[in-house]
């Protein structure tokens, strides 16, 4: 059987797709999960289905490979998708450079395959490269060619000779090189355009110089007009009468019927102008274009009010003569009359009927534009923003928006399992390539949609079953890691939209991940889901890990809710300090009495650390038992380093608390004058002096005055500072 590899006939590219997108996530899912995962298993399988069903006919499926680009015989896939990017950019960063898929395919040589391409590239060359990996594991079904880099010298000289094939047919081997020279242009030291050239048609190559140009300025000196002009000066040295040369000006002319209008112009505007360019090859290059073509470059030479070279000239004024040649068809009316043109067209548009297809308003617009001699064109951003739309992703958001709105009136059953199965493949589509932003907007139209019909129900509900099944789930979990902190926010806010049903699973990440800021993150999306987190949080308060249990304390803290302080209160005296902490914070947060009590229980602790740990808590308290404990502490004596630590902490957290309860013995020992530990107490002094600014400016007022007239003057003048500083300002 042949392969499709070798030409694209008899392939079907939309199942071609469909495979490329399943096998990029079965690398995904080898990567994500352990060996003997369901998930893998799974994947592998679809992979190898599609695969049976792509090579019906065939015995093995080869790709080409660029940089990011995968190429089918001749003809490149669409370079705008992201999934083909993305394998493409995998496989080449590998040096692969063309990949062969048997019928025969295992699943353990696709995972494999798959696990190879998972080590690092540098890695895999220091082992032979990945040609040798491959065999070393034994791998079968998939056969893999590698850059050939003893074939690759380097050369100082600035550009290449042709040199003149001996023997053989030179039609086939002049479009080569043509096409060589073509592409020399962006071919670049990291191999932007690897293209099997002598297989490469005028089609195929027109889209490739398309894309390269595309957006950019196109340099009329550069090396596509050189390539054009000595393909025409060799062919000037053939004998145009040769069936081969006739053919390669053929291919010629298609190739440049093929470019974008912009960059057609400035080839044919260079090409006519060079001083070489009047040879018989250049005439019948100009013979083959459309009329169009050649006025249009024309026209360009009398605005710049150039000389009109002579070939050019006399190919116009042959078409002027004769009319338009034969051999020129643009389009399928070539060759009609105007009679039968006008017949055609008004079978199309029949006039009775125009009204039902063109608005109004809109035929208004087209009566002013057709009367307009020259339609101003669309530059700029306006233009790169119509490009976008143009895009095939772009595309498939707005199938998916119109399948969507088509739901809720489709009556016919076919129809509503059509748009099922094209909402339940874009969603797939868009979850593979990061698109999370979408997909909340679809399940965001599906709950905003109308009642459904009785029909109706079933298609919907396949939907949503997607988005609660835990494949879809598990994937959207890995995407923080696989796509990168740009995608968080996107990523946060379809896990909102899903709800609940994801709550289980984003537990079991928090409690298993090692990565700080992803347990952070998960913790943060668990947060969000706010109540819709409830129901999962409590179920899972018997872990036995305390940092783990930590979390969830805080989490149900958050939810505000104090029905949830009855299923906490067990975890008082848990063994782990990070979990009393954390209880004691919940207890502070919703004002329980058992606050107070754990904090006095805390004050007393023998353990320091626990002991100013709780100092720094209870100023959330606002209980006097509390205040009359912290005031103890403060007049204890006693300064050594950790006692002058837990002191300052003591006067912070009895300003916080504002009491004036604290205030006769704040002045008290501001007043002071101790014979031992002067400086440290000095220290102490200018704290608590410093700490009256964060009380009531009538109750502290009187207290200030008396330190501003006493005869300790660097107390005196903070105590100045302080009473001249508007009320509430220290806070």
């Amino acid at each position: 059987m042949e392969d499709p590899g070798d030409n694209g006939k008899d392939l079907d590219f939309g199942l071609l797709a469909k495979f490329l997108v399943q096998l990029n996530i079965t690398r995904r899912h080898v990567g994500a999960y352990p060996q003997g995962h369901p998930m893998v298993g799974s994947a592998i399988d679809k992979t190898l289905q599609l695969l049976q069903q792509l090579l019906s006919h065939h015995d093995r499926l080869s790709l080409g490979v660029a940089r990011n680009t995968l190429l089918v015989g001749n003809q490149p896939l669409p370079n705008d998708h992201p999934i083909f990017q993305d394998l493409a950019r995998v496989l080449f960063e590998h040096g692969v450079v063309a990949i062969t898929f048997s019928r025969d395919l295992s699943g353990e040589d696709l995972r494999q395959f798959d696990a190879i391409l998972l080590q690092k590239p540098e890695d895999l060359r220091e082992k032979g490269g990945i040609a040798a990996a491959a065999e070393t594991v034994g791998l079968r079904g998939i056969r893999l060619r590698e850059v050939d880099y003893d074939q690759l010298r380097v050369t100082e000289e600035a550009r290449l000779a042709y040199r003149r094939p001996q023997t053989g047919d030179r039609g086939p081997k002049t479009w080569e090189n043509l096409v060589k020279g073509m592409l020399s242009g962006t071919l670049d030291p990291l191999g932007e355009s690897v293209i099997p050239t002598e297989q490469l048609g005028p089609d195929a190559l027109a889209r490739i110089l398309n894309t390269q140009t595309d957006g950019k300025s196109v340099k009329s000196e550069g090396s596509y007009d050189r390539a054009i002009v000595s393909f025409l000066q060799q062919m000037d040295q053939e004998n145009l009468a040769n069936p081969a040369s006739g053919e390669a000006l053929d291919r010629l002319s298609a190739l440049v019927e093929g470019l974008n209008p912009e960059l057609r112009r400035q080839l044919l505007k260079s090409v006519v102008c060079r001083p070489v360019s009047g040879g018989p090859a250049t005439e019948s290059l100009l013979d083959r274009l459309a009329e169009t073509d050649l006025l249009e470059v024309l026209e360009d030479l009398n605005r710049e009010q150039a000389i009109i070279p002579p070939v050019l000239m006399g190919v116009i004024n042959k078409l002027s003569r004769h009319g338009v040649s034969p051999s020129r068809p643009r389009n399928s009316t070539a060759g009609l009359s105007a009679g039968e043109k006008a017949e055609r067209l008004r079978v199309l548009f029949h006039e009775e009927h125009s009204g039902d297809y063109v608005p109004e308003r809109y035929g208004e617009s087209l009566d002013i534009l057709t009367a307009l001699d020259r339609i101003a064109p669309v530059e700029g951003k306006e233009a790169e923003e119509l490009k976008k739309t143009l895009l095939s992703h772009s595309i498939e958001k707005q199938v998916a928006c119109v399948a969507l709105e088509l739901l809720p009136a489709a009556k016919d059953i076919s129809l509503l399992a059509a748009l099922e199965r094209t909402l339940l493949d874009l969603c797939a589509y868009f979850l593979e390539i990061g698109d999370f932003a979408t997909l909340t907007e679809i399940i965001q139209k599906l709950s905003d949609a109308p009642a459904p019909s009785s029909d109706e129900v079933g298609a919907r509900e396949k939907v949503r079953d997607f988005f609660s099944s835990r494949e879809f789930l598990e994937e959207v979990l890995n995407g923080p890691e696989l796509w990168g902190k740009s995608h968080y926010t996107d990523i946060r806010q379809l896990i909102e939209k899903i709800g609940s049903v994801i709550a289980p699973l984003l537990l079991d990440r928090l409690a298993e991940e090692s990565d700080r800021s992803l347990r952070r993150y998960f913790l943060d999306c668990l947060a969000q889901l706010g109540t819709g987190a409830r129901t999962a949080l409590i179920e899972r308060l018997d872990d036995d890990s305390w940092y783990f249990l930590r979390n969830l304390i805080m989490l149900l803290r958050k939810l505000d809710d104090p029905e949830v302080l009855p299923r906490l209160r067990r975890f008082a005296d848990h063994p782990h300090p990070r979990v009393r902490q954390e209880i004691l914070r919940t207890f502070l947060h919703f004002r329980d009495p058992q606050a107070d009590k754990l904090l006095l229980e805390g004050l007393e602790s023998p353990n320091r650390e626990w002991q100013l740990w709780i100092v720094q808590l209870a100023e959330s308290s606002r209980s006097s038992e509390v205040v009359e404990k912290l005031l103890d502490l403060l007049l204890r004596s006693g300064f050594t380093e950790s006692e002058l630590v837990l002191k300052r902490a003591v006067v912070h957290a009895l300003a916080a608390i504002g009491s004036e309860q604290a205030l006769p013995v704040l002045g008290q020992l501001i007043k002071a004058k101790p014979l031992l530990n002067r400086k440290q107490f000095q220290m102490l002094k200018k704290e608590m002096v410093r700490s009256l600014a964060k009380y009531p400016l009538a109750a502290a007022g009187p207290l200030l005055a008396e330190i501003t007239a006493s005869d300790q003057r660097e107390l005196a003048a903070l105590a100045r500072r302080i009473s001249q500083k508007p009320e509430g300002e220290g806070k």
